[in-house]
This record gives C-alpha cells, structure tokens and sequence, in this order.
C-alpha cells in the first residue's frame, strides 16, 4: 500500500528556496505542518514586488503519488471551482510560469509541489465541540458535496486508494498489525457486517464527489462576536473521491464523534447537515454500520502506518480514543442510537428555525 511512498528529504531553507524560485515569495517565516503522506509548510511570505506579507501552505506531495499530475490538478481546479461559489476554502497559488504546480527534483527523486493560500485561525481539535460548531460542521459539510455536484475531472472518475470507505475491506489484509487477536476480531466482524448490509446496497444510494475526510484537524474555527468559536474553512482536500452521500455523512460524523468523545453528538452533525439535504431513512439506517467501519479503517491502517513511521504521533492520532469510542458506538443498540441521534437532529434544526 505505502511501500513506494517516499515523503521528501529537505531541509526548511529548501522550502523556502523552492518559494521563492517556483512561485516568486520571498518567505520571512516557516515552520513545518502536520502531515499524513506528505510534507506541509506554513510560510508567512509576499511577492517579490510586493509590501504585504500573508499566510501560505507548501505542500510537498510523497514521490509515489507525484506520479499522478492529473489528481493534484483535479484537487486545484476543485478548490477554484469552490472558491467561486463562495465556500471557505483554501485558494491554490499559481507558479511563475502560471502554472497550478510545479516538479522539483529533491536528493534524486522527484516531487510536486503547490502552494495555497493559508486560512488563519484555530483547528477544531482545539477547542470545544459545543452543538452550535457541531451544526454548522453538518452544513458546510453538505454545502461543499451540493457545490461540487457539477465538477467534474477524469482524476475522479475512477480513483482508488485505501481511506475510501467502499474500500474497507481491504483492511484485512493489515491485521496483523493490530497485534491483538480481540481486535482483530471485532474488526474482521465490523467488515463483515458493513460488506453484507452496506455494500450490497450501495449502489441504490445517490453518489458524487465527496471530501472524503472532514475531520478535526481539516476544520478551521475562529472566535465569534459571543465569543464562541464558529466555523471559518475547510482544508485538506487530498481523499476527495466519487463515493455515496452516506459515506461523507458517516465520516464527519465519525471523528466529530471521536473530537467530542459523546457518540450522542453525531444528531448536532445531522441537524446541520439536513438544513441543506435530507437523509434518506434507507441510508440513515445505515450510519452506525458506516461510523463501525470508519472507525476500524482508520484504526488498522494506522497501526499498520505506524510499523513504517512509528516517529509520526500524526499518524496515531485516532488510536489514543479510537478503540474506546468503538467500543461506545458498538455498546449501542443500534436502534437506540438512530432514535436519538433523530431526536437531537429534529431538536436542533426546531431550535435554528425559531431563532
């Protein structure tokens, strides 16, 4: 899976050379960013001939997806698109050569490198998820999969790689990784349970391109004039994907249910979503199923991540709290669950209607 992925090598005033050469910024600051796959800068910089300083992110993609331009040109032209339509995304940055991104040779290998505007602010994971946040997450969350109905990139049409969900199942064959025959267990019965009820079924369910990934470290908040935090920007488009509505919906719902540690909270996520698409009850149904399977995916091929890079805490992230919040989910009667997580939903969007 990530044999051939290979983060650059490179020092920070190599980043900073790759600015100013590629893109025309003379940065005055930088500091490296977390990153899953790839290397991620914030710069604060400005144009050769310009007096104003802003923020900028350097992403330096691993060698092994490099390969594809395709892909990274699709994510650019998505964020345009969206940019056009008002959502609060990152803007990418144009090369000297107005180009959306450029290669650069790095210790021998080669890397594609962009730049996008950085939105300032505070990730999620830094403050609390009170039900208001929790709502506007559910909406932006459908804002963005309604606004890129109409996009369309060869890059998508038939992309495949191990973080999308119809892919679960893949994940057993990194077990071993988990070097624990109980969880071992309890995952092979979550991917059995998701192939059978969810699987089979999913290609009845309405599709599109989806981010893919909303989670707490994709969520940009900022404080508001109550002093309570509001949502300022979605980032990190990398696992955008053609994929059903349900699986966006569980994935946000997921980590916003891991960030909160209360699987209750997943009914603020829907209220917010629905104030712009209703859930079908075919597909409601299948959200615990959906959060299991989430869950289990990202706790196998994080462990299986770490055996690589056991130095990366970013990679872990999820385990600290994953198994305890599995457990949560899975210790729920299932019908138990969707009653109240549409209870909170209808209670919510009653109490945004009426202010």
């Amino acid at each position: 899976m990530y044999d051939d992925m290979k983060k650059a090598q490179m020092s920070l005033d190599q980043a900073k050379q790759i600015a100013l050469d590629c893109f025309d910024l003379e940065v005055s600051q930088i500091k490296e960013l977390n990153g899953y796959d790839d290397k991620n800068y914030y710069l604060l910089a400005r144009r050769r001939n310009d007096t104003q300083e802003i923020g900028y992110v350097l992403k330096v993609i691993n060698s092994e997806d490099s390969k594809n331009e395709k892909l990274f040109e699709a994510q650019s032209l998505l964020l345009e698109h969206l940019g056009k339509k008002g959502l609060p995304c990152p803007k990418p940055i144009l090369t000297k050569n107005k180009k959306l991104q450029v290669k650069v040779k790095l210790n021998g290998v080669e890397h594609l490198v962009r730049i996008l505007e950085y939105i300032d602010g505070i990730l999620l994971n830094k403050v609390e998820c009170t039900p208001k946040l929790l709502y506007q997450v559910g909406r932006i969350t459908a804002e963005l999969d309604e606004a890129m109905m109409d996009f369309h990139h060869e890059a998508y049409s038939n992309r495949k790689f191990p973080w999308m969900l119809e892919l679960v199942p893949d994940i057993k064959k990194y077990l071993y990784a988990l070097k624990d025959s109980v969880k071992e267990d309890l995952v092979t019965t979550i991917v059995k349970d998701f192939e059978g009820r969810v699987l089979s079924v999913s290609s009845n369910f309405k599709r599109g391109i989806i981010h893919g990934d909303i989670n707490e470290q994709n969520i940009i908040v900022e404080k508001g004039d109550n002093n309570e935090y509001l949502l300022k920007g979605i980032i990190d488009f990398g696992d955008v994907n053609e994929a059903c509505y349900l699986f966006e919906l569980a994935i946000v719902m997921t980590y916003m249910i891991l960030e909160a540690k209360d699987v209750e909270v997943g009914g603020y996520v829907i209220a917010g979503y629905e104030s712009v698409w209703d859930v079908p009850i075919e597909e409601f149904r299948l959200l615990k199923i959906c959060i299991e399977a989430r869950l289990c995916q990202s706790l196998v091929l994080g462990a299986y991540c770490s055996l690589r890079e056991p130095e990366n805490s970013y990679i872990l992230s999820t385990a600290a709290k994953g198994w305890e919040t599995l457990n949560k989910v899975r210790s729920y009667p299932e019908d138990k669950l969707l009653e109240r997580w549409r209870s909170i939903a209808d209670q919510q969007k009653s109490s945004c209607k009426s202010t």
